[in-house]
Parts: structure tokens; C-alpha cells; sequence
């Protein structure tokens, strides 16, 4: 079949009118302090989170989602949330977004009281969901260890939880957003978390964020998020069964050090927990007979 150069011309005009439009209906606001069309050429790109339980952070996740949209440019986000719960936020991604589908995502993935699955943070994804259903090429991917790593203990009455390493996390959570980016190598990533220091031993001997492990094997971008204060939801307290989560003061942010670029999010206010239904931060072990 041949086309004549007329034709040829009707159907690049009737490409650039289509992607015109599609963009046109993608309705959301960019970000203004990070061009997404400016950055780097890495594919990962480390937003680092300073303080859980913010509103203005996932406001700000939602503003990159939508410049990436509207510049028609695919996009993955990588969120610090347990791998097992995927299925449902596939099936939130793909719903009407409807209460009842919120609700369902709140329980199934968001029940961690400390303000890392905050109400901002369901805000922030049914609003990559918006973007989804507006024809962008947006994925949300849960990159935290799921309950199959938790490894079991070789010895009687040993607690395979206390077993557990922080140092262990950081790598599962490194090898989960370096598979994602190689499953979709025409997708930009960016790998939200609070572990984004290039920096060893920062939480104790041995330790390696996420970040520092991933920039050892493929190029990333790192934007250090900072502060003015405000509150921002969170649990303490002096041991864990004192620990008390509410929404606490919280002091005008530090840059990190070794970020490539910085952004202020101004004053930030707290968000509390997306579950109506949080777990308890910490459970008593049962009794001994």
C-alpha cells in the first residue's frame, strides 16, 4: 500500500491534533519550582521525603505526576509502601475513585498510623488515578518489603521481626525500583522516600539507604525536600508502648546535604492516616503460660 504525500500529511496532522486534545483534556496543575521537562537525563529521579505526615508533600508528588502528564511523558511513581498491598492500589488506579473505592484502598494499604499512608497520600493517589483515567501514562508501584522478606528465624522462641534489618529494607526496596525501571525502560521514575541520602552509616553502622545503593549501579537525580515548620503527624513517645501518634510540632526542615537540587515546600501542616482504622503502633507480645 503506498501513500501519496497529501495523505501522508492528513494523517501527521490528525496524529499532532489527537495528542493536542489528549493533553488538553488532561486537567490538573503543575508544579511550578521543578520542570520536569528540565531535568537531568536519569531515569530515576529520588524525591526525598524529610518528614512523614505531611499535606505538602504528596501535593507536590501531585504536581510532578501532572507536569509529566501534560508534557506526555510516561512516568512511574515508586512509593515507600509494603509490596503485598499492590493488587488493591492496581485495582484503586483503575476504579471510578468513588468513596467506597477509597475506602477500600484506605483499608487494604493504608492502615500504618506513623504518617507514611496519610489522607494527603490517598489524595495524591486518586489523583494519579485522575491522570490515568484521563489517558496519561501514569503507574504507582509499592516498592517496601512485603511480608514474604521477613525471613525465619533458624532457632526456638526467636522473633523473626526483632531479626529484621534496616539494612535489609533499603536493598529489597533498591533491587524493587531498579526491576520497575527495567520493566518499563520508556518510563521516567521517581522513587519517593524518605531515604534518599548518598551518605553511609547515616542510621547506624552498615547502614545504606535505598538511594545511595541505587545510584551505585544505574544514574539518579535527587531533589532534597526542606521546610519552614509547622505540624506534621507522627508517633512518639520515650519506648515504643508509650508512643502516642497525633499531629506534633515540626521544625523548620535541613537541607540534605548531598541532594542535587532542593525545593522548599513553605510551612507544612499535618496529615493524619488515610485509614479510619489505623493499626496500633505497637501491640503487646501474648503472656507466657
Amino acid at each position: 500500500m503506498s501513500f501519496s504525500p497529501l495523505k501522508c500529511g492528513a494523517i501527521a496532522l490528525g496524529l499532532l491534533m489527537a495528542a493536542t486534545t489528549a493533553r488538553a483534556a488532561i486537567d490538573c496543575k503543575p508544579d511550578a519550582r521543578l520542570d520536569v521537562t528540565a531535568l537531568p537525563a536519569q531515569r530515576i529521579v529520588v524525591i526525598g521525603e524529610r518528614t512523614h505526615g505531611t499535606q505538602q508533600a504528596p501535593a507536590l508528588l501531585s504536581g510532578l505526576l501532572c507536569g509529566f502528564a501534560r508534557a506526555g511523558q510516561p512516568v512511574i511513581l515508586a512509593w515507600e509502601a509494603s509490596r503485598d498491598a499492590q493488587p488493591a492500589l492496581n485495582a484503586f488506579l483503575d476504579s471510578a475513585g468513588s468513596a467506597a473505592d477509597r475506602e477500600r484502598l484506605a483499608e487494604a494499604a493504608m492502615r500504618d498510623p506513623s504518617g507514611r499512608t496519610s489522607l494527603a497520600m490517598l489524595d495524591m493517589l486518586d489523583s494519579a488515578r485522575r491522570l490515568r483515567q484521563a489517558g496519561a501514562r501514569v503507574g504507582v508501584v509499592m516498592v517496601d518489603n512485603a511480608e514474604s522478606d521477613v525471613l525465619e528465624p533458624l532457632y526456638p522462641a526467636e522473633d523473626r521481626y526483632a531479626l529484621w534489618s534496616q539494612a535489609r529494607r533499603q536493598a529489597l526496596m533498591a533491587q524493587a525500583v531498579l526491576a520497575r525501571q527495567q520493566q518499563y525502560p520508556n518510563h521516567r521514575l521517581l522513587f519517593f522516600t524518605s531515604h534518599a541520602g548518598r551518605t553511609g552509616g547515616e542510621l547506624g553502622a552498615g547502614y545504606e539507604s535505598a538511594t545511595l545503593l541505587l545510584s551505585r549501579l544505574t544514574p539518579v537525580h535527587v531533589v532534597g525536600l526542606t521546610d519552614e515548620g509547622g505540624e506534621a503527624w507522627s508517633c512518639r513517645g520515650p519506648t515504643l508502648p508509650e508512643a502516642v501518634c497525633k499531629a506534633y510540632p515540626s521544625r523548620a526542615g535541613r537541607r540534605l546535604m548531598d541532594a542535587d537540587e532542593t525545593l522548599n515546600l513553605g510551612p507544612v501542616t499535618a496529615s493524619p492516616p488515610a485509614s479510619r482504622n489505623p493499626v496500633p503502633i505497637y501491640v503487646a507480645p501474648p503472656a507466657s503460660r
